[in-house]
């Protein structure tokens, strides 16, 4: 058997406020990685949205003199900032037609100074859940507002994934891509990043098939590329 460590993230608890950023929630889980494993060889691998906190780890664990012996990314595609910019100025447009939306159809003038004021508030926690900055869970013991608060937390993440820009990463991945990935489309967006090979292994189903379908498939490719790696590094 091969021990296999994984990170839940910060707020998914239903209470704890998430990482700002990917480099702090990065930084977070090396501390525990190193109180696990005080020195590398490290073995690293981060599905969809997560290879990119496990490439930032890479880069840190890298930058502080530890060796970092493997690292995959599962499906991770890359997006350029030009296309985080216009997403959210999609969202925030839609957020502002709504918001305008619902003053417009205000009965009576009386309401509309606390519409306006409710409408407000909506816009900053919008724009506090793009950046990650969230108010605490006030009612911790709620069931129902525990799983609202997960529902942004998730949310909020992968906004602050989205906007993540990463360093050169001086060494090889392997990344395995489902079968709608465009092998052409991922080796040029990720090629600028990464100074080695770029090992590309070919996974049974689509983006949402191959972890949950065919997981079996994958873990035993995944397993294969972690074998080779251990192997070539107890080799060194």
């Amino acid at each position: 058997d091969i021990p296999f460590y994984g990170f839940l993230a910060c707020g998914l608890d239903g209470v704890s406020p998430p990482h700002t950023s990917v480099k702090k929630m990065a930084t977070a889980y090396i501390s525990e990685i190193r109180n696990q494993q005080p020195t590398g060889p490290y073995f690293l691998a981060g599905e969809c949205l997560g290879g990119l906190l496990a490439f930032e780890i890479a880069l840190q664990l890298k930058a502080s003199g530890q060796e970092v012996a493997f690292l995959a990314l599962l499906d991770t595609r890359y997006r350029s900032p030009g296309n985080y910019i216009f997403k959210f100025f999609k969202r925030f447009i839609k957020q502002l037609i709504n918001s305008s939306q619902e003053i417009w159809h205000q009965k009576t003038l009386r309401s509309l100074p606390v519409k306006v004021f409710h409408e407000a508030i909506r816009l900053v926690i919008f724009l506090g859940d793009e950046v990650g900055l969230m108010w605490p869970n006030r009612h911790p013991d709620d069931p129902e507002a525990r799983w609202r608060y997960m529902i942004r937390i998730r949310k909020t993440y992968k906004r602050v994934l989205q906007r993540y820009r990463p360093g050169r990463y001086v060494g090889d991945i392997s990344f395995l891509a489902s079968e709608d990935t465009v092998l052409e489309n991922v080796v040029s967006a990720w090629r600028p990043f990464i100074s080695g090979k770029i090992e590309i292994q070919e996974l049974t189903g689509n983006h949402d098939e191959y972890i949950r379908d065919y997981f079996k498939n994958t873990g035993k490719i995944l397993r294969d590329c972690f074998l080779k790696a251990r192997d070539t590094t107890e080799k060194s």
